[in-house]
C-alpha cells in the first residue's frame, strides 16, 4: 500500500513538471509576452578623434574600457535572442567642447535590432572619458646590445641610427618616457 502511494505521489510531481514545462512553452512561444531586460558592455565607437587634437589639442587617455549598459524591451523570444554585438553605438568627438580630465559625452545609437524597443532613451546615452592635453617630444635612444666575443676579441661601440624618436600621445604618459632602448 505504501508503495503505490508513493509511486503514485513520483508520477505526480512528474506530471507536474511536464505540464508546468508546456505551460511555458506555450507562454513564451504563443503568447510572447513583452518582457524587460538589461545589455550588458556595448562597445562604443569614437569617431573623430583626430580633430579633437587639431581643434583642441586634446587627445584620449588609452587603456579605457569604456561600454554602455541598455534596458531594452519587446516580446520574449526576440529580446532573449538580442546580443551585445548588434549595437552600433558612436560618440563624436569633434561635437563637444572638452576639457582636461573626465567628461561626459553623449553616446548616438545609430542601430539597435528590430522588433525591440530601447527603454528610456531618446537614442543618448552618456559615457565618462578622460582626456588629457597631447604632447609630444624627442628622446634619446640608447643600444641595449649585450655584445659577446671571443677571447681576444674586441667589440667597439655600438652605433645606433637614428640617435632619437619623437613620443607623442598623453602629457601623463609622454611625460614619463626619459628615454628609449
Amino acid at each position: 500500500m505504501a508503495d503505490t502511494t508513493k509511486r503514485q505521489d513520483i508520477i505526480v510531481r512528474i506530471l507536474c513538471v511536464v505540464f508546468a514545462f508546456a505551460l511555458w512553452l506555450y507562454i513564451t512561444n504563443v503568447e510572447n509576452p513583452t518582457i524587460t531586460r538589461e545589455i550588458d558592455d556595448i562597445e562604443v565607437k569614437f569617431i573623430n578623434e583626430d580633430k579633437l587634437i587639431e581643434n583642441q589639442n586634446l587627445i584620449m587617455s588609452p587603456e579605457q574600457d569604456i561600454s554602455v549598459t541598455l534596458t531594452i524591451e519587446g516580446p520574449t523570444t526576440d529580446v532573449y535572442n538580442v546580443k551585445a554585438d548588434e549595437f552600433r553605438l558612436e560618440a563624436d568627438l569633434s561635437a563637444y567642447s572638452l576639457q582636461k580630465g573626465i567628461n561626459e559625452i553623449p553616446v548616438e545609437i545609430l542601430s539597435y535590432p528590430r522588433n525591440i524597443n530601447i527603454k528610456n532613451s531618446t537614442g543618448f546615452n552618456r559615457v565618462r572619458i578622460e582626456v588629457d592635453e597631447y604632447s609630444s617630444k624627442d628622446v634619446p635612444i640608447y643600444p641595449d646590445i649585450d655584445i659577446n666575443t671571443k677571447t681576444g676579441s674586441y667589440a667597439g661601440e655600438p652605433q645606433l641610427t637614428p640617435t632619437s624618436a619623437q613620443v607623442s600621445g598623453p602629457f601623463t604618459y609622454v611625460n614619463r618616457v626619459k628615454y628609449l632602448l
